[in-house]
C-alpha cells in the first residue's frame, strides 16, 4: 500500500482582504497569498517568479482568525493541503489551511526588499 502525502507550506503576503462567507460554524475563508519561487530564463539563468496561491479555510477557529486579524498586506506562512472541487459546473482549486501563523516580513515591503542579497525573500539577513 503505498502512502500519500498532500502538505504545503507557502510563505508570502495576503494580496487583498480575504473574503468571509456565512456565518458560524459553516463559514469559510478565501484569500490569496503571493509568494515566489526561483524559475529558469530562457538565457539559462535565474529569477525571482511571483505566484498567486489561493487559501481557503474551512474550519472554524481559521475563518474566526481570517475575519479578526487578517488583512491585505499581511504576512503569513501557512501548512496547507491541496483540493479540487466543482461548483456551479465550474471546476475549482485551492490550498485549505491546516495550520496558521503569522510572519515577520511583508512581501514587497520596503525595509524587506532593500539591500538584501539573492533577491526579494523576505527575513533574510543583509551583509
Amino acid at each position: 500500500m503505498a502512502v500519500l502525502l498532500n502538505i504545503n507550506i507557502l510563505s508570502g503576503t495576503v494580496m487583498e482582504d480575504p473574503v468571509i462567507v456565512g456565518e458560524g460554524d459553516g463559514a469559510w475563508g478565501f484569500l490569496k497569498l503571493m509568494t515566489n519561487y526561483v524559475g529558469r530564463t530562457p538565457d539559462g539563468g535565474y529569477t525571482d517568479v511571483d505566484q498567486i496561491i489561493p487559501l481557503v479555510a474551512d474550519e472554524s477557529r481559521h475563518v474566526n482568525t481570517i475575519r479578526n486579524y487578517v488583512k491585505k498586506g499581511k504576512a503569513l506562512t501557512v501548512e496547507t493541503y491541496y483540493r479540487s472541487w466543482v461548483s456551479n459546473g465550474q471546476n475549482q482549486h485551492g490550498f485549505f489551511i491546516k495550520k496558521l501563523t503569522f510572519s515577520k516580513a511583508n512581501w514587497g515591503s520596503e525595509n524587506n526588499n532593500n539591500n538584501q542579497r539573492g533577491g526579494n525573500h523576505p527575513g533574510l539577513p543583509n551583509n
